[in-house]
């Protein structure tokens, strides 16, 4: 097939690429495709579905995970519209695109629910000042989008293909609200580029595909950064209750007059029972190095129960009570000029969920005593990702996606499916990676034998001191990273150090590797974990990192939670530690040794500190065991 729209030449693979995304799209079916960086997936996934939707009046939306994944399809599109004229437009939420959230901080702290109440309301306002004519005061950005011609700003944005980050300033200069210009131009544009959240948050999904204009149906839908997905999936189909939460729960029912359920019970006394509850189960249930621990299905309610002697039936009342409550408290706070934020409406909403998922796509668990919480966990992607069977057809796409079978079935994609891997597109021999057999960080031979964490200290001073080159360190977690630099490793490098902490700011994480990408002389050296913000979605071109060496494997935590999946995969796959275990472990090792080549001209060694490499050969086809790692760098690098 000619693939007129494809705005560059061809490079290995990508003819192929195409005609796959094509075959499913044509086939009303779905392509799970791993194709590593530089190969150029996302032109490659808009050509023919672009050219699809035009054809066959449907819709492309493109789901990413980040800013910086969006900006990608929009300056792809922009190079596709030197072909020919198409319309794409980014979408965000509030926080990105509200300009009021600037200058309030109240707003800043809302949740996207919150912020969602708040604009409905000063809306109303706005709309409500204007057939009484009045001058609106609830949002000038509102209010001129309401009294003025948009269509100078529409006209503008079709014709320069803005990111959401241009687009909101344009309007911003031109006192309009982004976000309500931008949701007006939703249904002219034959691309949208979103969050997952707008596919895979049905309240969400219903109001995009009504912007849009469409049914599921007429969408073709591409997930870029999938390997993400199954992760995702679970988390926004879980919940959990802190104590914090209960605390301020406690403290709204007395700032509202002590109040009580339809049964005459003291909402600050249900509070406090609870937190009495969960310390319990925590003491039952909980051991001193455990992070997690399942709780019987029916504990928590049955020591509720207990407590009121009352019934299950009851204590649904109970829960509907408490939401009642909440959504009156939120109606005054927003009434006064607050945040519609109801604690008391958060555990009401935790019990009813609590009480309801009863069957074994969940798991309840305590979480440990640094941050006690009570958490329902979702194991099955699939009861979010299921709408994907009912679009027109799928791409889902990533550098990372081995093992191809467990995301198909992780996230419930039918058995036929057509599964491609495409090697990189860059030469073999820019990349080698080590692995040294005499460590490793299985955690009962750390127990056993006391010289291993020294021996891989000195591995680490090795390479840093033998290259004056930008060499990263990443540790399977934050607590053996600790360890290392509570041995003080930072003060015995000879260069300079920068390492990312536990819960850093985006700003300050961004700091750090600025700093990092800058070494110079003697080069510098990088702390990070697998699995974090550095070693997943951030480039490292040319000799911003040339070594590259993972201290273990990065294997799940042993933890309750992680069990639960295991479980659940070999009861429904028989597959429990290849999917639960292996595949996670091997798709971070794989992003986390991507950093090293993104162009074609990158070069650089990884170098693996554990004897365990050696069962992840399959997927690392350049992997060599090595005798004397430091001799063997020095040859690569000639």
């Amino acid at each position: 097939m000619e693939y007129s729209l494809f705005p560059y030449e061809f490079r290995k693979n990508q003819l192929e690429i195409l005609n796959l995304i094509n075959d499913a799209i044509k086939g009303n079916s779905h392509l799970v495709l791993e194709s590593g960086t530089g190969s150029g997936k996302t032109v490659c996934a808009l050509v023919p579905t672009l050219r699809y939707a035009l054809e066959h009046d449907k819709r492309v939306l493109y789901l990413t995970r980040t800013n910086s994944q969006q900006r990608q399809v929009i300056f792809e599109l922009r190079k596709i519209n030197a072909k020919e004229k198409i319309f794409g437009l980014g979408v965000q939420g509030r926080h990105q695109m509200c300009p009021s959230i600037k200058h309030d901080s109240m707003l800043a702290n809302g949740s996207p629910d919150e912020l969602s109440k708040v604009c409905s309301k000063r809306k109303m306002e706005v709309l409500k000042s204007i057939s009484e004519g009045t001058t609106p005061k609830a949002c000038k950005y509102y209010t001129k989008v309401c009294a003025e011609d948009i269509s100078s700003v529409k006209s503008w944005a079709k014709e320069n293909l803005p990111s959401v980050e241009e687009f909101s300033v344009k309007c911003e200069e031109n006192g309009f609200c982004p976000y309500e210009v931008n949701k007006s131009l939703i249904r002219d544009a034959l691309l949208v580029t979103a969050p997952y959240i707008y596919f895979f948050n049905k309240f969400i999904r219903t109001r995009i595909l009504e912007w849009m204009g469409c049914e599921l149906n007429d969408i073709i839908l591409i997930v870029d950064e999938a390997h993400n997905l199954p992760d995702y999936a679970r988390e926004i189909e879980s919940m959990e209750l802190g104590i914090q939460t209960l605390k301020m729960a406690n403290k709204e029912a007395r700032e509202f007059g002590n109040l009580r359920t339809s049964d005459g019970l003291s909402i600050k006394e249900l509070m406090d029972k609870i937190k009495n509850i969960i310390a319990t189960l925590q003491r039952d249930y909980l051991g001193d190095e455990d992070n997690d621990a399942f709780i019987p299905p029916g504990e928590f309610l049955s020591e509720l129960m207990q407590a009121y002697s009352t019934t299950s039936r009851k204590l649904k009342a109970l829960a509907s009570d408490l939401i009642i409550h909440g959504e009156i408290i939120r109606d005054v706070r927003l009434k006064d000029g607050a945040l519609p934020r109801s604690y008391i409406h958060s555990v009401g909403h935790f019990l009813s969920f609590w009480m309801e998922q009863q069957d074994e796509d969940f798991v309840k668990l305590i979480h440990d005593h640094g941050k006690t919480k009570l958490e329902i966990y979702c194991l099955e992607p699939a009861l979010a990702t299921k709408p994907l069977l009912d679009c027109h057809a799928s791409i889902h796409m990533s550098g990372t996606l081995t093992p191809l079978e467990e995301y198909r079935d992780s996230i419930g994609l039918p058995e036929h499916t057509t599964l491609s891997s495409f090697p990189s597109p860059f030469p073999k021999e820019n990349r080698v990676v080590f692995y040294v057999d005499d460590v490793t960080t299985r955690y009962e031979e750390l127990a056993i034998d006391k010289g291993i964490l020294p021996k891989m200290e000195d591995y680490l001073l090795q390479l840093s001191g033998s290259f004056q080159r930008n060499i990263a360190f990443f540790f399977p977690s934050f607590r053996l990273m600790n360890l290392f630099l509570k041995n003080g490793l930072q003060f015995c490098l000879d260069k300079r150090c920068f390492v990312e902490e536990q819960g850093m700011k985006q700003s300050e994480v961004m700091s750090i590797v600025e700093g990092f990408k800058s070494g110079s002389g003697k080069g510098a050296v990088l702390l990070s974990v697998v699995g974090g913000r550095l070693s997943e979605g951030m480039d490292y071109p040319a000799e911003q990192m040339e070594i590259l060496v993972m201290v273990g494997i990065p294997y799940p935590k042993p933890t309750a939670k992680q069990k639960a999946l295991e479980i659940f995969y070999d009861r429904k796959f028989g597959k429990g530690w290849d999917y639960a275990v292996k595949a996670p472990t091997t798709r971070r090792l794989l992003q986390t040794i991507g950093r090293l080549i993104r162009d074609e001209k990158d070069r650089g060694v990884a170098v693996i500190l554990d004897r365990r490499a050696d069962n992840f050969k399959s997927y690392l086809p350049d992997l060599k065991q090595s005798q004397d790692v430091i001799k063997d760098c020095e040859n690569f690098f000639g």
